[in-house]
């Protein structure tokens, strides 16, 4: 009878162990949330203002890239720069390119 009881205390003691551990876990867990939260929301306070600058710069380097695109299809026809043919295919394929943008814009819109 003894035998059972200081086995049964030394499974409580066990499964108190155990508990303290899971409880140690828990609250480490839980800081560790708490902390990316907080620094979660301060690093969109910051970049928060900044987005639209941000856009606006990729945005404008797009348009860069899609204008020196256009040229260089223009010159591999073999169309010099500054002539009416020239500019001709620029608009052309700027309302081609507009056109397959529209296209796909839509069809991305179910």
């Amino acid at each position: 009878m003894c035998f059972t009881v200081r086995q049964s205390l030394g499974e409580a003691m066990e499964a108190d162990r155990i508990w303290d551990v899971v409880a140690r876990v828990y609250y480490n867990a839980e800081v560790a949330l708490w902390a990316l939260l907080i620094t979660s929301v301060i690093f969109l306070a910051f970049q928060l203002p900044r987005l639209s600058a941000i856009s606006a710069a990729i945005a404008a380097t797009r348009a860069a890239e899609v204008a020196a695109e256009n040229a260089g299809y223009c010159e591999r026809l073999g169309m010099k720069a500054a002539t009416q043919p020239y500019s001709d295919c620029l608009l052309t394929i700027g309302d081609f390119r507009r056109k397959v943008e529209q296209r796909i814009d839509a069809e991305n819109d179910f």
